[in-house]
């Protein structure tokens, strides 16, 4: 029995004389002294090693193979009994499968990648990898697969499979982006021996960009002897750039040994700034070991960790890596001095009493440093321990009107009474005024009090305070005058209470500004998708398509709030801004072009078809969108992602099963989506004519 060739391929006679590649019962049987006359004389031998036949003489690509296993038409339970690791990973790499003696043999969709990894995960098929490579043909067609072959061959540390694949990549240079690939992943995983196979392979010795690269990956995933051996290996040292790389991976990834050989090997070529980098990564690792290896490389270096990334530090609250660098800062010296005031402002905004402690027990933060700014950013950052603090540390020194005004905004009772307190050791007769004012007339009243309005700093930090807080009291009495003075102000208002989702605030906002026939700002309706509150977007949307005039940046702002609902699965915005996008349609345009893709990406279907519902429905709007062209690209995109959905509301709607450029199916088959190809040939579609049986189920 033999195998048809391929097209320009010559037949091969059939390769009887050893199945030893085959293992298990295969490989017995043609060991016995009387095999070829059992073979001729026994009709079940004669057929399975006919098919063995079959398939070492058939074309090592991928329709070759396919192909020959389709014609062999094994079954379940004969594989099991056949007991060959070989034909197994055939199985496996033909339908996807594992055999377990049951399941019926079923061609699923199979390209370069899930031909490989089929082979490779979760049980590694060596002797059908092996098989696979091992001919005396190269097949052009298999480029691909061999890439495929040679990255995960890498990956998995495979030494022998990799010097069998190398051959084939060394006529396309030395670095060629599939090598380069595989250098990467074997370094990442820490497979020395295929590292150094597949450098001892390249032409010119590593030195370079290649080197720094190759470094910097070891030294992050911790790979210390590949990084020993790549710098042993290396006619050159490595740059003082690459060295400051590798001290900051290997510092985020909390690799001591890679640090201290580093530290060890190259003192010259590690500066001052490249200790401080690594010594601020491994502040976040929480390895007080590494933090101490680093300092004291560091020792005469003043400071270790600078105020702006101090300053960092304390904004996002990051107590772990705080209480590691605090021990080592000395915030007398020159350097950390001038940014103690920054600091205690910081530590006063962070709203974290421990932080603020930590800060005074290591002397960045005195008595003497607090002022009227901490205090205003303790009452800002709604701390209520915080302004505690800060009153009984810095006392009535600290005092400022307009801390009072923000608490009255945000409409924080304790923080109001700490505050009165302080200013009745100021002034008792302005203490007791203020409490009469805050008795009878409540937050409001001491607003109206204190605040000036003509002055734009402080009416405008109050306000957005009073926004954030869902304070509503107070954002009606203040909005009269933010509307006269700032409309940027009450856009601010709005998305501050969307982000902090206080929707009673900015519902109230928004119809402010319908009433005062005020326009609103494009990214609200963006950020109002974002926050997911239906009543919200309703609003939005009813203001925006009351707006006469848009200019010509803003147009587009209903698309974008349209594909961040698609995004997001949230259908029930997608279908109030769905008007939005018709009423818009001669100004977008331009947007088409990108529609198909955005529908295409979006993981909830059914928005997805919404998307391109719009799309169709307005094809005609742009040159390049024109008549059935625009179903036929959408289908090819849809069969490219696996939107089955998608590209059956595209064949309903009258897109072509076949077109002469990224044929669906075609598409399909390239990447896999095996629901989309049974749609296809159930809507009339034709398989490849080179291989009736590639990418379809029995």
């Amino acid at each position: 029995m033999q195998a048809t060739m391929s097209s320009g391929q010559e037949q091969k006679s059939p390769i009887t004389c050893s199945y030893a590649h085959w293992g298990g019962f295969p490989a017995t049987i043609a060991e016995l002294d009387d095999f070829v006359t059992a073979r001729s004389s026994d009709a079940a031998l004669q057929a399975l090693f006919g098919k063995l036949d079959l398939l070492d003489s058939c074309d090592r690509t991928l329709n070759g193979v396919i192909s020959a296993m389709r014609q062999c038409r094994f079954e379940a339970t004969e594989v099991a009994r056949i007991n060959s690791q070989l034909l197994d990973g055939l199985w496996k790499a033909v339908t996807g499968r594992d055999p377990d003696g049951r399941a019926p043999f079923a061609v699923t969709v199979v390209t370069p990648a899930h031909f490989v990894f089929r082979l490779v995960c979760p049980r590694f098929y060596e002797a059908t990898f092996r098989w696979f490579v091992d001919s005396t043909h190269f097949y052009p067609e298999n480029a691909s697969w061999y890439k495929e072959a040679l990255i995960c061959a890498a990956g998995t540390g495979q030494a022998a499979l990799v010097e069998q694949l190398l051959p084939i990549f060394e006529e396309n240079g030395p670095f060629a982006f599939h090598v380069a690939t595989a250098v990467d992943r074997s370094v990442i995983l820490g497979h020395l021996s295929v590292v150094k196979l597949l450098l001892s392979h390249c032409i010119s010795p590593v030195t370079g960009a290649g080197l720094g690269w190759q470094l910097k990956s070891a030294a992050e995933f911790g790979r210390l002897d590949v990084l020993q051996w790549l710098v042993s290996s290396s006619n050159e040292p490595p740059t003082v750039g690459t060295i400051r790389d590798v001290l900051f991976f290997a510092a985020r990834g909390a690799h001591l040994d890679v640090l201290k050989y580093v530290l060890a090997t190259f003192p010259s070529l590690v500066i001052a700034s490249s200790r401080r980098d690594a010594l601020f990564a491994s502040l976040n690792t929480g390895r007080r070991d590494i933090v101490q290896l680093l300092a004291d490389a560091a020792a005469r270096e003043t400071p270790l960790v600078s105020g702006e990334d101090l300053s960092h530090l304390i904004r996002n609250r990051s107590l772990q890596a705080l209480r590691l660098a605090l021990p080592y800062l000395n915030f007398n010296n020159g350097h950390l001095a001038p940014w103690r005031s920054i600091i205690s402002c910081a530590a006063c905004e962070s709203g974290s009493l421990e932080i603020v402690r930590m800060l005074a027990q290591a002397g960045a933060l005195t008595a003497e440093l607090l002022n009227a700014e901490c205090l205003l950013k303790a009452v800002q950052s709604c701390s209520v321990d915080v302004v505690a603090y800060v009153i009984e540390l810095g006392g009535p020194g600290v005092w400022h009107d307009q801390a009072l005004a923000c608490a009255a905004a945000i409409g924080n009772e304790q923080i109001i009474s700490s505050l009165l307190a302080l200013l009745e050791r100021v002034s008792v007769l302005r203490a007791g005024e203020m409490r009469r004012i805050l008795g009878a007339e409540g937050c409001v009243g001491i607003l109206k009090t204190l605040i000036d309005f003509s002055q734009k700093r402080q009416l405008d930090p109050v306000f957005v305070l009073a926004a954030s807080h869902g304070h509503v009291p107070a954002v009606e009495f203040l909005l009269p005058s933010v509307l006269d003075t700032s409309l940027s102000l009450c856009y601010d208002g709005i998305s501050r209470a969307l982000t902090a989702r206080q929707f009673v605030v900015a519902q109230l906002l928004l119809q402010s500004l319908k009433q005062e026939r005020q326009p609103m700002h494009p990214i609200l309706l963006f950020e109002g998708v974002v926050s997911g509150d239906t009543a919200t977007v309703e609003l939005l949307c009813s203001l925006w398509a009351d707006m006469q005039e848009r200019k010509e940046a803003e147009m587009s702002a209903p698309f974008a709030a349209f594909k961040e609902a698609a995004f997001r699965g949230l259908h029930h915005l997608c279908v109030l801004l769905f008007p939005l996008l018709k009423a818009d349609q001669d100004s977008l345009t331009e947007a088409f072009t990108s529609m198909f893709e955005t529908a295409i990406a979006i993981a909830a279907e059914d928005s997805g078809v919404l998307l391109v519902q719009f799309v169709l429905e307005h094809a005609s709007l742009s040159s390049g969108w024109e008549g059935p062209n625009a179903f036929d690209l959408g289908l090819s995109s849809a069969a490219a992602a696996g939107q089955v959905k998608i590209a059956s509301f595209l064949l309903d709607a009258g897109a072509n099963v076949h077109v002469n450029r990224n044929d669906p199916v075609d598409v399909a088959l390239q990447h896999g989506h095996q629901a989309v190809l049974d749609l296809l040939v159930a809507r009339g579609a034709r398989l490849p004519h080179s291989d009736p049986a590639l990418g379809m189920q029995s």
